[in-house]
């Protein structure tokens, strides 16, 4: 006897869910990506925070959940999400769920999205973000109401900045790396300045901090002199020496 073979779309019981898996563009092969987040805390130069709002789910890439951001794509989720197929089900049933969640949800039931420069990243109801996506592509519904929203804006120049601090300093000179120091907060919207704490190590300098957007010229001023230094120091040696003619 021969055994039937096991296909993925088989454990989706849902005509819409089995659409979708069937039928969706390229881009529900592409991975669902982590969030982030704690990556970029030091890029941050702006924080808002949005109840009760409507975002594009087209733009949603990603979760902090790390159970679907290891390498699971959006269609995989049809079949491998936990209580997809529940809510697969609620969605074929009434859609109120998804159209209108403040209607519908309770206190611990809500959807709160991440957005980083522009991309949205679930860190709540993982399910909804993807059923979302689905029907934004597949389905054109493109506007999705959610309770609420935490948008970060990132230094853009940030990289830059930071790589031609590198090359202003002498040997055995550092910093503690690129941090994010809260100059505005309204309750609402946080304000940003890029930071950088840097140990010269020269004489008894204590930990310098500065702007990341002047640090670089700030330590190539105070490393003129000993960089002058370094390089009379050969010449004047031989001139003691007598080597100099």
């Amino acid at each position: 006897m021969e055994l039937k073979r096991y296909r993925p779309e088989d454990s989706i019981e849902t005509k819409q869910g089995l659409h979708w898996y069937r039928t969706a563009g390229s881009w529900a092969d592409k991975p669902i990506e982590p969030s982030p987040l704690w990556d970029i805390d030091g890029l941050i130069i702006k924080e808002e925070y949005i109840e009760t709002c409507t975002v594009d789910p087209r733009k949603f890439v990603g979760t902090s959940h790390a159970r679907y951001n290891q390498g699971m794509t959006w269609r995989q989720f049809l079949h491998g999400g936990k209580r997809i197929a529940k809510n697969l089900a609620d969605l074929e049933k009434s859609a109120l769920y998804y159209d209108d969640p403040i209607a519908v949800s309770g206190d611990r039931d809500t959807w709160h999205v991440v957005e980083i420069d522009g991309l949205f990243y679930a860190s709540s109801s993982n399910h909804r973000g993807v059923i979302a996506k689905f029907r934004a592509h597949e389905d054109l519904i493109t506007t999705q109401l959610i309770h609420s929203l935490r948008r970060y804006t990132t230094n853009k120049d940030a990289q830059a900045q930071y790589e031609r601090l590198q090359r202003a300093y002498l040997p055995g000179q550092s910093d503690f790396g690129i941090e994010k120091k809260l100059i505005r907060d309204d309750g609402r919207t946080k304000i940003y300045e890029s930071v950088v704490r840097c140990d010269l190590r020269l004489g008894s300098d204590p930990i310098t901090e500065l702007s990341l957007a002047v640090a670089a010229s700030e330590v190539a001023r105070h490393n003129r002199f000993y960089r002058l230094l370094h390089r009379c120091l050969p010449r004047l040696w031989n001139m003691l020496a007598g080597h100099d003619s």
